[in-house]
C-alpha cells in the first residue's frame, strides 16, 4: 500500500495545490492532505481551523487530516511521518512536496530522517532545474526523490 502526505499551511489553498493533490492521488492508494499547525518555517495569518474547513472543500477526494493542528507547538514532517508510519506500518510512505521545499530541504528538520521513513514525490515543471538539488538529496540523506507530473 502506498500512502502519500501532501502538507502545507494551505494559506489559503489553491488551484495548484488542488492539482498536485489529484496527480498525488494517482500514484497512491491513500493520499492525506495535512494543513500544519503551526508552521516551522513561516508564519501564517489564517487560523489553523479555518485553513483546515479551506482544506476540507479544496480536497473533497482525500483524507484531510486535523492532527497536525491539534499538535501543542510547531509542526514538523518528521514527527507526522513517525505517527503515519505507526498507522499504516507495512505502507511505502510517499512525502509530496513542492520543488521550492526540495531547494531548502536542508533547512528542515530531521531531513535524513524523513528520507528513511518516505519517497518524495516532488511537483515541480522543469526537472532540469533540479537536477544538482536532486543528486545534493540523494547523496546527502539517502532519499529516493521521483517527480510528480
Amino acid at each position: 500500500m502506498k500512502v502519500a502526505i501532501f502538507g502545507g499551511t494551505f494559506n489559503p489553498p489553491h488551484n495548484t495545490h488542488v492539482k498536485i493533490a489529484r496527480a498525488a492521488a494517482e500514484i497512491c492508494d491513500k493520499l492525506i492532505v495535512m494543513p500544519c499547525g503551526i508552521p516551522p518555517h513561516k508564519s501564517c495569518d489564517v487560523d489553523a481551523e479555518v485553513r483546515l474547513r479551506l482544506a476540507r472543500l479544496a480536497f473533497p477526494f482525500a483524507c484531510v487530516s486535523d492532527s497536525e493542528i491539534k499538535k501543542q507547538g510547531k509542526s514538523y514532517t518528521v514527527e507526522t511521518l513517525r505517527e503515519i508510519k505507526e498507522q499504516y506500518p507495512s505502507a511505502q510512505l510517499l512525502l509530496v512536496i513542492g520543488g521550492d521545499s526540495l531547494r531548502d530541504f536542508d533547512g528542515w528538520y530531521r531531513p535524513d530522517e524523513i528520507c528513511r521513513l518516505a519517497t518524495l514525490v516532488v511537483a515541480h515543471r522543469i526537472h532540469k532545474t533540479f537536477e544538482k538539488t536532486v543528486e545534493h538529496v540523494k547523496r546527502k540523506y539517502g532519499a529516493q526523490v521521483v517527480f510528480l507530473d
